[in-house]
């Protein structure tokens, strides 16, 4: 049996509370503190209806996952998130040797800018590009599988909203380091 000193629990208690206040973060922050980010509806121009409400949803969920600021209404944000669906588009299909479809796929395009809003004086409001891009990811399935395309749908939108945060705002977090 052996026997601690108080004198390490102490040390390595020490240790714990200095680690935890030197102020080491992970995740994208926006250059000032106490900036607010916000997701505005995309537009869709695919055929697919309703695909910018499932975008916008995987588009909160990667902002609360990877950006250290507060989400607010869009009229309200400091940063802002819009853009558009461009394409949905399902691939040929693996076929088996009696040529029956086993297995098909999607493909979603996005794009996206982030921009900041400033305002300046009372009810005037000044809007810059900080970024953009062009985002898309591609998603197989079993024709077997029951809700195939729909599950393969969340994967690639959720693929394209980590894409579009880790991209637009890993910009302005490079932008703030020294």
């Amino acid at each position: 049996m052996t026997r601690r000193s108080p004198g390490r629990a102490l040390a390595a208690l020490a240790l714990a509370a200095a680690l935890g206040a030197c102020g080491y973060r992970t995740g994208l922050v926006p250059p000032e503190l106490g900036e607010t980010v916000a997701v505005e509806f995309f537009a869709n121009d695919s055929k697919v209806r309703d695909l910018e409400v499932e975008l916008e949803t995987h588009l909160t969920d990667a902002m609360n996952r990877m950006v250290h600021a507060p989400l607010v209404a869009p009229a309200a944000a400091d940063y802002v998130l819009r853009g558009r669906i461009t394409t949905y588009t399902r691939r040929r299909g693996i076929r088996s040797p009696d040529n029956v479809v086993l297995e098909t796929g999607l493909r979603i395009g996005v794009q996206a800018r982030l921009i900041r809003r400033r305002f300046l004086a009372e009810r005037e409001l000044a809007e810059e590009l900080v970024a953009e891009g062009r985002y898309g990811a591609e998603a197989g399935y079993r024709l077997e599988t029951f809700q195939g395309e729909a599950e393969a749908r969340a994967r690639a939108l959720r693929n394209i909203a980590d894409q579009i945060v880790m991209d637009l705002f890993g910009s302005l977090a490079y932008e703030s380091e020294p």
